[in-house]
């Protein structure tokens, strides 16, 4: 995934304005502003994990790990099941999960090497 740091990081901006809207807005329109920014999560931890990819096949994850440390050491909170693995994928990448399922190991190792 290509993205620009500074077009995704005004793309983090432009989501944390959605918080300065009314809370009183439509149902539906609710319901778009939460779709987007999961959108906007989504995207986000994609560019997060091929970063963390690259810095560890470099060895120059504890660059990563620092700037992510309070991101990392945080339980997955809720979302689906395939954020949840990515988080926990990213988590074992920076070496913060340290408890994965031989089947999660695998698999996490399997992902790793194919993204190289």
């Amino acid at each position: 995934m290509v993205l620009r740091t500074d077009a995704l990081a005004e793309l983090t901006r432009n989501g944390r304005a959605l918080d300065a809207l009314p809370v009183d807005l439509a149902d539906d329109v609710q319901a778009g502003i939460s779709e987007l920014r999961y959108t906007i999560d989504r995207l986000t931890r994609a560019w997060i994990i091929r970063l963390a990819e690259s810095f560890r096949r470099e060895g120059n994850l504890a660059d990563l790990v620092i700037a992510l440390d309070d991101h990392l050491r945080s339980n997955p909170s809720q979302g689906t099941a395939e954020d949840i693995d990515d988080l926990r994928y990213l988590r074992w990448l920076a070496g913060y999960y340290q408890t994965p399922s031989d089947e999660e190991r695998e698999r996490y190792e399997r992902r790793f090497a194919r993204s190289q």
